[in-house]
């Protein structure tokens, strides 16, 4: 028994100390390694074998075989004109191109649906008018009303001989998986399911959190909305849109060369998961052309994840963030940043730009709330203004930069969102798009509750020790 004993306890050790050589290798994140590492050495084996399945990138030795592994580019740009409408913003371009941000679109049509019933009538509109493609790209599509209006459509425009690829995340929709199977199956649909796992959980990594539908490769749908109904089940009584039960969310129908790229965004997702191209001219209506010497609107898109050695969201947020003059606007359902962009918004509001973030008063997971109700304390002593959205779940995601930047897409401000997660966002310059967003946020900020320092402060010790236990949870979430 003895010997036992101590054979375990040798390789208990020695799994503990290469995990963790393994994450000094390769964890980035500081935070997140010293977390794992605490992990590790509390639970020996149980931690390690947690770490093998939740912590480990797999994704960049298969992008590599399929040469979609994406590295850093440093391009010298100072022969480049800048693009007529970031002349008030040359640092943004600047740094954008550095990130690997060269393409810049124009011109580009885009109609904000900030209604999610809205969205979701455009969409099905879009599908029902399909005459080659659609190719549909989304995280969550569940079996609810909302989704059995999809499958419906989908299988009407197929039976019209419409060439249909499905690709969802196997977390986010993996409850409907069988459903859709049955329900689509049809020669001209395929589906596929991004990144295959066991086990189904929020902590579950590398996750596709993309949304994007584009319709006979000229039209294309892309936000922050999935393809479900009510995210909040808790506050189904608290927050009906209409009988077909829709959180708050926003979506947005785009059109102009930008729509090849996504389509190219799309292909890349594809072939990973399918090992497909998209070789079919039916996929490809719109010309892909970028410019230099934009007039009027333009437009970036901002596609990142764990196959990007550069955290391209994370930096795309901390340049606009340093690049604001007058004001910032943030709304977004999650809000836990690293310490890096908690600085730069601090800075921000010290130096007299004014800081609101708007935040959903009541998340889809109560420990949520607090991990956000503590992180947000520590900007509220340098002047940043935080704002509890009422009601139900609020799925919303929005940057304003003084009225005149508008950045949207899947992306929440929070770990899994800006450092695991495939996502995608539009840097979008638009006088007229610029003012509706700023109209819709503002109109969520007057119906919301300042969350001041006075009440931060006076919370009961009970709660301020919950808060600052949870936000232990920060790099995990």
């Amino acid at each position: 028994m003895g010997s036992f004993q101590n054979w375990f306890s040798v390789i208990s050790v020695l799994v503990s100390f290469t995990t963790i050589f393994h994450i000094a290798l390769y964890k980035r994140n500081s935070s997140s390694a010293v977390t794992w590492t605490v992990f590790i050495l509390l639970t020996p084996l149980v931690g390690s074998l947690i770490y093998a399945i939740f912590g480990i990138n797999r994704i960049n030795r298969r992008l590599k075989r399929s040469g979609h592994l994406k590295k850093s580019e440093f391009t010298n740009i100072q022969t480049l004109p800048v693009p007529l409408p970031y002349e008030r913003y040359p640092e943004l371009w600047k740094a954008g191109h550095y990130l690997g941000l060269h393409d810049v679109y124009s011109p580009i049509k885009i109609y904000p649906f900030l209604k999610p019933r809205d969205a979701v009538d455009a969409m099905l509109s879009g599908i029902s008018n399909a005459k080659l493609s659609i190719t549909l790209l989304t995280y969550i599509f569940n079996d609810d009303p909302i989704g059995l209006l999809f499958i419906n459509a989908l299988k009407n425009a197929a039976e019209r001989g419409v060439e249909i690829k499905l690709l969802c995340d196997d977390v986010g929709s993996g409850p409907s998986k069988s459903l859709l199977y049955k329900k689509l199956h049809h020669p001209k649909i395929t589906i596929a399911f991004f990144l295959p796992v066991l086990v189904h959980t929020r902590f579950s990594n590398m996750r596709n959190h993309r949304k994007l539908m584009i319709v006979d490769g000229k039209t294309g749908f892309t936000g922050g909305m999935n393809i479900a109904g009510m995210y909040d089940k808790s506050w189904r009584k608290e927050n009906l849109n209409d009988d077909l039960r829709l959180s708050p969310d926003t979506h947005y129908q785009v059109e102009g060369p930008v729509v090849a790229h996504l389509q190219r965004i799309f292909e890349e997702d594809w072939f990973f998961t399918t090992e497909e191209k998209l070789t079919n001219s039916i996929y490809w209506q719109t010309v892909e052309i970028t410019t230099h010497s934009t007039e009027g609107s333009v437009c970036r898109v901002i596609a990142s994840g764990p196959s990007d050695d550069r955290n391209l969201s994370r930096w795309h947020y901390l340049t606009l963030i340093q690049c604001a003059r007058k004001s910032i606007i943030i709304q977004s359902p999650y809000f836990s940043p690293d310490q890096a962009i908690l600085d730069a918004l601090s800075t921000a509001a010290l130096r007299g730009v004014r800081v609101d973030i708007l935040i959903p008063q009541n998340s889809d997971y109560s420990f949520i709330r607090w991990v956000i109700q503590e992180i947000v304390g520590g900007l509220l002593q340098y002047g940043v203004h935080i704002w509890w959205i009422p009601g139900g779940f609020d799925h919303t995601k929005a940057l304003l930069i003084d009225d005149e930047i508008v950045v949207i897409g899947s992306a929440n401000w929070d770990a899994r969102s800006l450092r695991i997660n495939f996502e995608l966002n539009l840097e979008i310059l638009d006088d007229e798009f610029a003012k509706t967003m700023h109209t819709f946020l503002i109109e969520n900020r007057n119906k919301s509750t300042i969350y001041t320092i006075e009440m931060h402060q006076n919370r009961t010790k009970s709660i301020k020790l919950r808060d600052g236990i949870s936000r232990l949870l920060t790099p995990f979430l």
